[in-house]
């Protein structure tokens, strides 16, 4: 995109001068943009300040000019390198002048107009304990303040949710993985929502959540419920059946027991559930019409079982909440708009949700300091808190975490409303999606959640509005027709119970060869670990015990990429070993040389264990999987005769 922006565009406003010292410096609108007197000079004082060149840093130069800055980043920082110029007159006219390839060339380099690419290359580069550095030529900093002021805001939210984003996978993957492993059974006999592409195009989809301005959207709403279609979140089911309106889909996600949201629900035997792997099991077991796959993008239980399968299993993006699953089916099932009610991404009126939702009770007031205070209390523990399966310490402990980070947005008329963090990283997911993804692909997404949040980039109106101006109320499909049709044409044959089974008992076979592989390398570490502390310390010894671990570590990787299965297990360990391990060059002082090497041997130990841990938590896992099935499995093939 940035490739066509700078081939259609005519630079203007350009000039060159001469510095004191004879280099070039460019003007813009009559600003010189490097120093008069020495512009590389000046690029080496920029970058002097920066007090981190490994790996492990993501830098940010904030003005190209001429390059010198870009270059000296380049030379002498391995980390990765953002270069943001606002100005395509600027970034066309270097691009022409000066020779960057072998720059741009380094994988880890991007160049950038816009900001709404930093976030998302923040997103994937940026990692917990990784120092963040912004360089910028001090004309840039003082000719375009605003712009500088909107980078570093948009820094800091993109921290916090990598940092929310990362803690969450590094704690929870594990959790996730188990629970999905126990749930593939199921996952084996339903469709996933891949299949429904495009079958409901230019059908209205309403984007049910359980907000508090949902109660101003729902008499609408059950007006027009045979007109669109509708997709809610578990939160928002019960209000919903309340009013007498059914959701063609519900989607849950949450590894928590949420069961309690379809509790009382009248019309349960009629709905169809979508939820992704790692839902918790109490969902795969309710007495529901039928369920549907949501896959998320890079998950490893999926990629797994789509390989064991044959299956190309596609997913897509999680943005870390339910109400993204219901944007991404809609999306993909070609609805046209889509509309989000109850999308608050804040508190008002006292209220944390909707009156009738699953949660209505949490609520919230503000003390004396205006600070918000939220009401868990034993009351809300019984009636909530046990059915997550939590207990009463871990509960309770939800109160001052949330209320810790409590902050500001503004709302539709631009008043201040509170919201929480994590609710802010959902906010700017929205941001997000309308930057990067609804002109691209021609959609429509149209926020009628009254007077919660506003979600800059997307139109804002009431629900009554957008129905009757902006949809096709008359597009002729039958929602529940077509979702009976899709059923009716997903089939398990012999062959994909026999895939199943064969695919178990190799993944087995494959974790108890990463065991022994994993195992070596322990009894490698430990003998070197020995010798390094002895007093006298045989190096040509160790040096061959270094050689084989490293060879061995080769076989470690290897089985790891092969048994994907086993990521989720060691996923803690892996961050801690890419972090902790020292990457220092060989010729460093010879007793820093040794507690390097020691170092880095203790690290890998914990890596290799916690691959034999994962292994050995998988190959319970997955036999229980066929003996908890069998009786059903029994019925289309010979168990003795798979192999």
């Amino acid at each position: 995109e940035l490739a066509d922006r700078i081939r259609e565009h005519q630079p203007k406003d350009i000039d060159f001068i001469q510095a004191l010292n004879g280099d070039l410096v460019m003007c813009y609108q009559g600003l010189p943009l490097h120093s008069l007197d020495n512009p590389v000079d000046e690029a080496q004082k920029v970058f002097d300040n920066v007090k981190n060149t490994k790996y492990n840093t993501f830098n940010i130069v904030y003005g190209l000019g001429l390059g010198y800055l870009f270059k000296r980043a380049t030379m002498e920082t391995e980390g990765t390198i953002v270069v943001f110029e606002p100005h395509l007159d600027v970034l066309k006219t270097t691009l022409e002048v000066v020779d960057f390839v072998e720059e741009i060339q380094r994988k880890n380099t991007f160049v950038i107009n816009e900001l709404k690419d930093l976030r998302r290359i923040f997103g994937h580069y940026f990692y917990k304990g990784d120092d963040v550095c912004i360089q910028m030529l001090t004309s840039y900093r003082i000719a375009y303040p605003e712009i500088l002021s909107e980078l570093t805001t948009l820094l800091q939210e993109s921290y916090r949710t990598s940092i929310i984003n990362q803690q969450t996978m590094l704690y929870k993957t594990r959790q996730w993985s188990v629970a999905a492993l126990n749930n593939l059974f199921d996952i084996l006999e339903s469709p996933d929502s891949w299949g429904l592409k495009d079958r409901f195009k230019d059908v209205p989809a309403v984007l049910v959540s359980a907000g508090p301005s949902l109660e101003f959207a729902i008499d609408t709403l059950r007006k027009y419920q045979d007109k669109v279609m509708i997709i809610a979140v578990g939160q928002a089911l019960k209000a919903l059946d309340k009013a007498g309106i059914r959701p063609h889909i519900v989607e849950v996600i949450e590894n928590l027991n949420v069961s309690q949201q379809f509790d009382g629900v009248s019309c349960l035997d009629q709905l169809t559930v979508a939820l992704q792997p790692m839902t918790h099991r109490a969902i795969y077991e309710l007495p529901v019409k039928r369920l549907l796959l949501n896959f998320p993008n890079s998950d490893n239980i999926a990629r797994w079982f789509g390989d064991i399968m044959k299956r190309q299993l596609r997913g897509f993006p999680n943005r870390g909440s339910v109400s993204f699953c219901a944007y991404y089916n809609a999306f993909h099932f070609g609805n046209e708009p889509m509309i989000l009610v109850g999308q608050d991404l804040a508190y008002r009126d006292g209220k944390c949700y909707a009156s009738g939702t699953s949660y209505d009770k949490i609520k919230y007031e503000l003390d004396e300091e205006g600070k918000v205070k939220i009401n868990y209390n034993e009351e809300l523990y019984e009636t909530i808190g046990k059915t997550f399966e939590m207990n009463r310490e871990e509960f309770m402990s939800r109160k001052e975490s949330q209320e810790k980070e409590i902050m500001k947005v503004k709302g539709w008329s631009g008043e201040d409303l509170h919201t929480t963090v994590t609710y802010n990283v959902f906010l700017n997911n929205y941001i997000d999606i309308a930057e990067t993804e609804l002109e691209r692909y021609e959609k429509v997404l149209i926020n009628c959640s009254i007077g919660g949040a506003y979600i800059k980039g997307i139109e804002h109106m009431s629900l009554q509005e957008c129905l009757e101006n902006r949809c096709n109320l008359n597009h002729g499909i039958n929602i529940d027709q077509a979702l009976d049709d899709y059923y009716e044409e997903f089939k398990i044959a012999e062959e994909d119970y026999k895939r199943f089974v064969r695919g178990i008992r190799k993944t087995e076979d494959d974790l108890n060869d990463a065991k022994k592989i994993a195992q070596y390398s322990i009894n490698l570490s430990n003998s070197i670990l020995k010798e390094l502390s002895k007093k006298v310390i045989n190096e040509k010894y160790v040096d061959g015990l270094v050689d084989k671990l490293g060879k061995n570590d080769r076989k470690v990787i290897n089985v790891v990429k092969k048994t994907r299965l086993i990521n989720p297990f060691i996923n803690k360990e892996l961050y801690e070993y890419s972090k902790g391990y020292s990457r220092e060059a060989e010729n460093i002082d010879p007793e820093n040389k040794i507690e390097n090497l020691k170092d880095n041997v203790e690290q890998s130990l914990k890596l290799y264990e916690a691959i034999i841990n994962g292994a050995e938590s998988i190959n319970e896992i997955l036999p229980a999987i066929i003996e908890k099935n069998k009786e059903r499995l029994e019925q289309y093939i010979d168990l003795q005769k798979v192999k």
